[in-house]
């Protein structure tokens, strides 16, 4: 995780023991910036931001951004508290739900860079005899 990112995460997991709220909107200020800095369109709303990463990354993990999305605009907006918001503050559900916050950054991660270099590490040991076969056979019509 980069680490400015990384600072904002640790100090999420470790505020919300003590404040589930601002613990949530520390979580949900790790995935913005991630979205920022993983986003390369324009500039925009967060929800824009989501949406230009739909294709790049899991479903599960696109639906999860929505989720911290919507959730953490409900803590810092203290609107009326619908069910995400009274599960984040509930002394019960709420470090969970703040976790899962803090997962999304992870998988964030995961998907977007730590995988994608991971794979171009392997591809990059390929003979280059058979990454230019490979790429031929992509560039072929079927």
């Amino acid at each position: 995780m980069p680490e400015g990112e990384r600072a904002l995460f640790v100090e999420a997991a470790q505020v919300s023991v003590i404040s589930r709220r601002a613990g949530a909107a520390l979580a949900r200020a790790t995935v913005e910036q991630l979205i920022k800095s993983l986003d390369t369109g324009e500039k925009g709303t967060l929800n824009d931001r989501i949406g230009r990463l739909k294709g790049r990354i899991s479903t599960g993990l696109f639906q999860m951004l929505d989720v911290v999305r919507f959730t953490g605009n409900e803590l810092l907006h203290e609107r009326e508290a619908g069910e995400l918001v009274a599960i984040a503050l509930d002394d019960d559900a709420g470090p969970a739900l703040i976790q899962a916050f803090l997962e999304c950054a992870n998988r964030l991660v995961d998907e977007l860079i730590t995988r994608p270099a991971q794979d171009k590490t392997l591809w990059d040991k390929l003979p280059p005899s058979v990454a230019e076969s490979i790429l031929r056979r992509s560039e072929r019509k079927v």
